[in-house]
């Protein structure tokens, strides 16, 4: 069937068929390759610089290590129920030295979210500057007692005295 066209034709379809060859192996040999390569090069630059953070990291100097917490900024107690009886023992000393009559102080129930924390209801009526005293006491002396929740009343008779209400906290660590 080649013999019907020219010599001119003939190579004319050999030049197509090399032409269709050529971009075969292009497309089967060469775009696979070319792919493969760009591949592992993006994988080199990213070992490359996860090589330079890793150096960058270790040439940040170690931070000094701090002192741990003062054991005397919390109750430390074998167990909770004895620390939460440490805190009121506090609480009540504090307040019979100045002369505030305490009502009931009772510990609260614990809260599983922060299970080292113990927590404490207080209420009582004295006056405006033994509260503040009081509470000055509890916050600033060892162990760190802080008041979550709180509110103070004005009297109902004029010469009355305030009433507080509150809830003091304060963190336990079990120790012997």
């Amino acid at each position: 069937m080649t013999e019907l066209l020219s010599p001119f034709s003939r190579r004319i379809i050999a030049l197509g068929l090399l032409f269709l060859a050529i971009v075969t192996v292009i497309n089967v040999i060469a775009v696979p390759l070319v792919a493969a390569v760009r591949n592992q090069l993006d994988a080199l630059a990213d070992a490359r610089l996860g090589v330079a953070h890793l150096e960058a990291v270790d040439r940040v100097p170690t931070p000094r290590r701090t002192p741990p917490v003062p054991d005397d900024l919390y109750i430390q107690a074998p167990n909770r129920e004895i620390a939460t009886e440490a805190l009121l023992t506090i609480i009540r000393s504090s307040a019979q030295s100045r002369k505030v009559a305490l009502e009931v102080p009772a510990a609260l129930p614990l809260d599983p979210a922060q299970p080292a924390q113990i927590a404490v209801s207080l209420s009582f009526a004295a006056p405006e500057a033994d509260i503040e005293a009081l509470l000055h006491d509890l916050e600033t002396g060892p162990p760190a007692i802080r008041f979550s929740q709180w509110r103070m009343t004005a009297p109902d008779d004029p010469k009355g005295n305030p009433r507080f209400e509150g809830r003091a906290i304060s963190v336990w660590s079990a120790k012997p």
